[in-house]
């Protein structure tokens, strides 16, 4: 039976408290002792169980000498005409065969999580020219560019489309972008002394493309180890070949699938 204080009581209480609970009379005593018993009552209820921090221990089961012996047996009778043992046995590999490829389906998707391509970082002067596509990496989100906090880029795109889906991705990584609508706006910055640690550089622009751009950078030995990758939206060969052959280092096919743009920023920004 829950205790409860009277409204005499409560004055009681209150002028205990007012006399610092010193020189108190008989009646203002015992209304304390009550007061104090209800807020124990009140404190054992709003109290939480402790939880067990111990995890119940996962039960394996294990695949005795016997256990393997009788499926040999099974396995030489073709699966047929088993006796109980036998079928006991294959029931058991069978459990065990299905705990396995589990485990390992959700180790392997625990992996693909936090995997990246495996791109080999460069810091040596002479930048790498990829051939093929930069692969993608579908495990990347839009935080994992916050590695590259601090970093400076500039993208050659005059698509306002495009400007804006990239700064999307990049807005709040604390990566600095600057934009330029053409190759030569770009070489107007970089004229400048704009420093950057990467050049997305689009190919087809107004006033100065992409090409003529990149070649007009690599003519200057100051920009030797300016990396500088291609957003191109054709898939042919033959520009391909033109796009490498300019002095860039590598491309992506629009639209820019964010795996690939993130391992871009891995193989060319990451020592420099």
């Amino acid at each position: 039976m829950a205790v409860v204080l009277s409204e005499d009581e409560k004055r009681l209480v209150l002028s205990a408290k007012k006399k610092g609970f010193k020189g108190l009379s008989p009646q203002e005593k015992d209304a304390v002792l009550k007061y104090k018993k209800i807020l124990a009552q009140n404190k054992q209820k709003s109290a939480k169980p402790k939880e067990s921090k111990e995890k119940p221990k996962e039960h394996k089961e294990s695949f005795t000498i016997e256990d393997k012996r009788l499926l040999m047996s099974a396995k030489k009778k073709g699966m047929k005409g088993l006796t109980p043992e036998e079928k006991k046995a294959v029931l058991k590999y069978k459990k065990l065969l299905q705990e396995q490829k589990s485990y390992t389906k959700s180790a392997k998707a625990e992996a693909k999580s936090t995997k990246t391509h495996k791109i080999k970082d460069t810091s040596s002067e002479k930048l790498p020219v990829i051939k093929e596509q930069i692969p993608d990496n579908q495990a990347v989100k839009k935080e994992h560019f916050s590695k590259f906090k601090g970093k400076k880029i500039m993208i050659v795109e005059d698509n306002l489309i495009n400007r804006k889906m990239l700064d999307a991705i990049l807005k709040g990584t604390g990566i600095d972008v600057v934009f330029a609508e053409n190759g030569k706006i770009a070489l107007q910055y970089l004229s400048k002394g704009m420093k950057f640690d990467l050049v997305l550089m689009d190919i087809e622009m107004p006033e100065l493309d992409g090409l003529s751009a990149t070649k007009k950078i690599r003519k200057s030995k100051h920009f030797a180890s300016l990396p500088i990758v291609a957003l191109t939206s054709s898939t042919k060969k033959e520009d391909i070949v033109k796009i490498l052959k300019s002095g860039m280092n590598g491309y992506i096919f629009k639209p820019v699938a964010l795996g690939r743009l993130y391992n871009a920023f891995r193989l060319f920004m990451a020592r420099r």
